[in-house]
């Protein structure tokens, strides 16, 4: 390396014209994920609905639709104030451009409205990662056009959308307003419609995981006043969501419970002041921001805590989200009921005990809100959450304390009693996990574990803990998306399993897919296969419904009998049944039947007809599971993941199967060749059958 003298002397040749800047949107397209998260295509999709919303939220619009193209592009549409188009001479750009083709851009920086960001990247971020990203406005009844290719403004020359057709530059131009296209147009409005570039989009991105989405625009139009929600796909249109006064917040609660009646609930809303800068003042001021609120306990229902900031949605949950948890369970803690069913010298639950047998819907309006990203994956305010857990607290104290309330709370109790002592037998066989690490290092296995692997928060024989084996990365990214964290694990294959039968240990240990697994279950193999040694209570073989998932399953059958036979003798080892068909009516998609064949897919269509929900075919929807990659989460967690749901079969041996596998898997050819010959005279082969 040169001394640093000579490397300083030429330190004349370090320029202005040496520092290389990025224009327009290069600077996203070249690190998309810094901007748009992991999941970036499922955010880059709520970025532009947000700010349909937005113009909801500031009261501009009362309608919102997301419609899902069949080739694959989707748009959105909103009846607002329409995105501005006249020139800008400063910038030397139109106002869609400025608008949605510049990095940092936005109308929101100097509100002191309660909007849903005020970091100007949203949608343009959406048009970087974008093959094709169109811009319709609406405005005085005249229609106004923008398009961009890969981020960069362009000229379509064709009439119809289509993603890669023929294009001129354009850099910049002056908008001129032409007569609206259709009568049904609004005279004021926003239509953006885009195709993702296929090049931000591999094998190891997750899909999109549509029904997700769909159910985030649900619940934003449920928290904002006046806001109807439209979904069209398959080119059907309906409306999912009404406009309606409040804040909706038990709608949302209705709504994720989804029918089943809640053994208590609890409202609440209030108002506290919250200091803010206001660009126009040239100050800070003293704004309201408001809270509001809803849960309930729900024996049967998984708890799960929705939180929105100014109606977008926060999947990490954030201030709102636990001063809501904080101060329900602080109140509750501190009001003990008797006759629980406490054990001798058991503990009476704690504030976090109330607080995780607990679904609820927290709702806030702050102006300009800070988040820890540009997903908007968890708000971060330290005032609010003080202020909100403390009147919580209160509220809870009071409602608790009430004589009126003492069967409710005595519900409450129980279940939280119950909750904490499924923990503590969690925290046991942790523990005892631990313990094992402790001592496996005579064992021979390394356990450093593969990558690829996700693992769970528990191990070990009782802690409930599940191995999904999947097929591929793309089957991964579902899995992960719909697991339950807490005891569900994941291995993804590379392909086919290698076969291992009659292969000595030494040979099957090469395969690298085998020693993974041998490392992930950590119970030995062969005859020191030990099930208690186990990391896992169940093995699942997790494969697409189609031939090449079958093939899969039967080869890790194989090697599994070969290699891990106590686990398949202690009845720990499944082959999940996922859906081959998805069969819904036309005019209620929510209703499902979910067949793994041809067979039970006809039998569904037919029970819809014999019952009178559909008049015929025609009025049932089947949608064919390509793969588990494709599937959406709610279904995959519902017929795979979910034990109370889910469809599986258990494996199991006996000296059938056994001579099977020999003579499948051996080498003995004549062995074979017999075998088929005598399971072919077991059968009736006429020449009329064979004709047709």
């Amino acid at each position: 390396m040169a001394p640093r003298k000579d490397k300083l002397k030429a330190a004349s040749s370090y320029k202005a014209s040496s520092i290389i800047t990025r224009k327009g949107l290069d600077i996203i397209r070249e690190s998309p994920g810094v901007y748009l998260g992991e999941n970036m295509q499922d955010t880059a999709l709520r970025e532009v609905g947000d700010n349909s919303f937005d113009e909801v939220v500031r009261g501009y619009a009362d309608t919102v639709e997301m419609i899902i193209h069949e080739d694959g592009s989707f748009e959105f549409r909103d009846n607002g104030r329409g995105i501005p188009i006249d020139w800008d001479s400063e910038d030397g750009v139109n106002g869609i451009v400025k608008s949605v083709g510049t990095p940092t851009s936005g109308s929101n920086f100097d509100s002191g409205e309660a909007t849903g960001g005020v970091h100007g990247i949203g949608a343009s971020a959406t048009n970087a990662i974008s093959e094709r990203f169109s811009v319709r406005v609406f405005r005085d009844g005249k229609e106004y056009r923008q398009d961009f290719r890969k981020g960069k403004p362009v000229k379509f020359k064709d009439k119809e959308y289509d993603a890669y057709g023929e294009f001129e530059e354009d850099p910049g131009r002056k908008l001129v307003g032409k007569k609206k296209s259709s009568d049904s147009d609004p005279d004021y409005g926003t239509y953006i419609r885009f195709t993702f570039d296929k090049m931000f989009i591999t094998e190891e991105d997750k899909p999109i995981d549509i029904e997700t989405v769909i159910r985030r625009f649900d619940i934003m139009a449920m928290l904002t006043p006046g806001a109807n929600f439209f979904l069209t796909r398959n080119g059907e249109r309906e409306q999912r969501q009404g406009a309606q006064d409040g804040s909706g917040t038990t709608r949302v609660m209705d709504y994720m419970l989804d029918g089943k009646k809640p053994s208590l609930e609890f409202d609440g809303e209030f108002t506290f002041k919250r200091t803010v800068r206001d660009e126009e003042v040239g100050s800070t001021v003293r704004r309201d921001s408001q809270a509001s609120y809803s849960f309930s306990v729900t024996p049967d229902t998984d708890p799960e805590i929705v939180s929105t900031t100014n109606s977008i949605l926060n999947p990490g949950g954030g201030s709102h989200h636990d001063a809501l948890l904080e101060g329900l369970g602080e109140g509750l803690a501190k009001t003990r009921v008797r006759n629980i069913g406490q054990a001798s010298g058991e503990p009476y639950p704690s504030a976090s005990d109330f607080a995780n047998v607990v679904s609820g819907v927290v709702a806030v309006r702050v102006p300009k809100p800070k988040f820890t990203s540009q997903e908007k994956y968890k708000m971060s305010e330290t005032a609010l959450r003080n202020a909100m857990r403390e009147d919580i607290e209160r509220r809870a104290t009071l409602w608790a304390a009430s004589p009126a309330n003492r069967d409710e709370l005595t519900k409450w109790a129980k279940q939280a009693l119950e909750g904490a002592r499924i923990a503590r037998k969690l925290d046991d066989a942790r523990e005892q996990a631990r313990n094992q690490r402790k001592t496996a290092s005579g064992l021979g296995v390394n356990l450093t574990m593969p990558e690829g692997y996700v693992p769970c928060r528990v191990t070990g024989r009782g802690s409930g803990a599940e191995l999904h084996i999947c097929e591929g990365k793309s089957a991964l990214g579902t899995i992960r998306g719909s697991r339950y964290s807490e005891y569900q694990a994941a291995y993804p294959l590379r392909g086919n399993p290698v076969k291992t039968y009659r292969k000595s240990l030494k040979e099957t240990r090469k395969n690298a897919e085998f020693a993974d697994l041998e490392k992930i279950l950590g119970c030995g193999v062969r005859e020191n296969c030990d099930p208690e040694k186990c990391r896992f209570d169940r093995i699942f073989f997790t494969c697409d419904a189609d031939p090449d998932g079958y093939n899969i399953n039967a080869s890790l059958m194989v090697m599994f009998r070969e290699n891990f036979r106590p686990l398949i003798d202690a009845g720990m080892v499944y082959i999940s049944l996922p859906p081959l068909f998805i069969v819904t009516l036309k005019n209620k998609a929510s209703e499902k039947v979910y067949c793994v064949d041809e067979d039970e897919r006809d039998e569904a269509v037919q029970a819809f007809i014999e019952s009178g929900r559909a008049k015929d075919a025609s009025g049932v929807n089947v949608q064919r599971c390509k793969g588990l990659g494709e599937m959406n989460t709610r279904d995959f967690k519902e017929t795979v993941m979910d034990p109370k749901t889910r469809n599986v079969i258990r494996v199991l041996t006996d000296e059938e199967d056994d001579a099977v596998v020999e003579i499948s898997f051996g080498e003995n050819a004549e062995r074979k060749r017999q075998w088929i010959a005598d399971e072919t005279r077991k059968r009736d082969i006429s020449v009329g059958d064979v004709m047709h």
